[in-house]
């Protein structure tokens, strides 16, 4: 009770129930800022997750295509090099089984830094709504 006695002695010199009634009207303010938080911060981790899945995907549907399509160009070489020397085999064969390993192997390393620098934005985001929110806690206690 004395907490609600200094509450109302402090202020613009107005009665005790208008000041308990603009408190009252700030920590509703303050709840709903909160709620909008929480909010934003779910619908910004599920565009996020939903935008990754979606990415993982593609990249998924091209990493095939690309196998078969590797797979068909090393059946058709296989089938034309049969007439060729052993030189120009080598070096087509050579360009299939080394050349595109490693375009497969950088589409996976690009991949796995876009999930990581994607995560580091979500926790970024995260922290700053952590942030605003302790900053309106904070005020609601003032």
């Amino acid at each position: 009770m004395d907490g609600e006695k200094d509450r109302r002695d402090v202020g613009d010199g107005g009665s005790g129930g208008e000041y308990d009634t603009k408190y009252h009207h700030f920590q509703g303010i303050s709840k709903a800022q909160e709620k909008r938080l929480q909010d934003l911060d779910k619908r910004l981790r599920e565009a996020i997750e939903e935008e990754q899945r979606s990415r993982r995907e593609s990249e998924n549907e091209l990493v095939i295509k690309l196998k078969s399509m590797t797979d068909g160009m090393r059946h058709e070489l296989d089938e034309e090099l049969k007439d060729k020397e052993a030189t120009e085999e080598s070096v087509l064969r050579t360009c299939i089984e080394v050349d595109v390993p490693k375009l497969e192997d950088a589409l996976k390393e690009e991949s796995i830094a876009r999930d990581k620098m994607e995560s580091k934005l979500l926790e970024d985001a995260h922290s700053e709504i952590e942030r605003l929110q302790e900053a309106l806690n904070k005020e609601k206690t003032q």
